[in-house]
């Protein structure tokens, strides 16, 4: 049995037989809250109202906004009585293509009804995580071999894939935003430097992929292609880059301060490599050398990105009481 404090029942509202929940946030607190109903019929029965001039992209900034605020239930009526064609379709698409286990279950002359029937539990944080993780690396090397074919078809495909990034970003958004949730099960609920974290590693990784993006593009329509000499060297380097931000989630994933730390120090020794390698070497054609310091500054940024994750790992496990391996084992 469990004793309230007067005050706080009072303050409230809370009679005999009111639900409350109580939830284990570490191993040595709980956390007791309020079910609040009217909350949620928010929550679950949101209704946007569009216009004719509101645009399919600003219309689903906004279903996006609410579907990371964890609405199960979505509704776009049109305040004119009708959707115009164009805008309904690329609502269509752009809600079927980015939003995770969302599906459209109404849809009418004048109303779009989006149910999100995908649970928290159903796809793990730490699987996003590592979905995104092998979806930026791959991009990253992809776009890399663009520099030396010029191919227009693999630059597209390079940049393709950025829609599935986002939409695992959007995902993991919308499970760290309702830590109450299912997201984290056994009723464990993580600190918040947990959930910030995370966060972090996120939009990193989600940085490196639209990195990628833009080197695919820019490669592209830059000519001529790389030597292949000098798209040796790059490659090599890429593959270390690559390798760097590998280690630094796999620091993450078995909570290990030390490799983060290993992981910064690389960082540093590999800038001191890549300008002994590049910028004092000149001897390509003057096309080659100015692709390849463009491609440079985009690993750099890509060293700077496995930096950044492997310094967010060190602040989350330099007390590694904080969560233990079992109580995440749950995220």
């Amino acid at each position: 049995m469990i004793a309230l404090p007067k005050k706080w029942v009072q303050e409230m509202g809370l009679q005999q037989g009111y639900p409350i929940t109580i939830t284990r946030t570490d191993s040595k607190s709980l956390l007791i809250s309020v079910d609040e109903p009217d909350t949620r019929i928010v929550r679950n029965g949101n209704v946007l109202d569009t216009s004719e001039n509101d645009t399919p992209e600003s219309i689903f900034r906004r279903i996006c906004a609410l579907y990371v605020a964890g609405s199960t239930e979505i509704r776009i009526r049109a305040k004119s009585g009708l959707f115009r064609p164009p805008q309904k379709d690329i609502l269509r698409d752009l809600v079927r293509n980015r939003l995770i286990g969302t599906e459209i279950v109404l849809d009418s002359r004048d109303t779009l009804v989006l149910q999100v029937l995908m649970g928290f539990s159903e796809l793990s944080l730490e699987n996003a995580l590592k979905r995104i993780l092998l979806i930026a690396m791959s991009m990253q090397r992809d776009a890399l071999l663009v520099a030396g074919s010029m191919d227009a078809e693999s630059a597209k495909n390079v940049m393709q894939r950025m829609v599935e990034v986002e939409r695992f970003g959007l995902c993991i958004a919308r499970q760290l935003n309702n830590p109450l949730s299912e997201t984290f099960s056994n009723h464990y609920v993580p600190e918040q430097s947990y959930i910030l974290g995370c966060i972090v590693i996120s939009r990193t990784l989600q940085r490196i992929a639209r990195n990628a993006c833009r080197m695919a593009e820019q490669a592209h329509f830059l000519t001529p292609p790389l030597d292949k000499e000098v798209l040796g060297r790059l490659k090599k380097l890429n593959d270390e880059v690559m390798s760097l931000v590998g280690d630094a989630m796999l620091a993450f994933f078995k909570w290990d301060y030390k490799t983060a730390d290993d992981v910064v120090e690389r960082v540093s020794a590999l800038k001191e490599v890549r300008r002994e390698e590049f910028v004092g070497n000149r001897d390509v054609s003057e096309g080659s050398f100015c692709l390849a310091l463009l491609l440079l500054d985009y690993m750099n940024r890509g060293l700077d990105s496995g930096a950044d994750l492997a310094e967010a790992v060190l602040d989350l496990t330099v007390e590694r009481t904080k969560i233990t391996p079992e109580q995440r084992a749950y995220a």
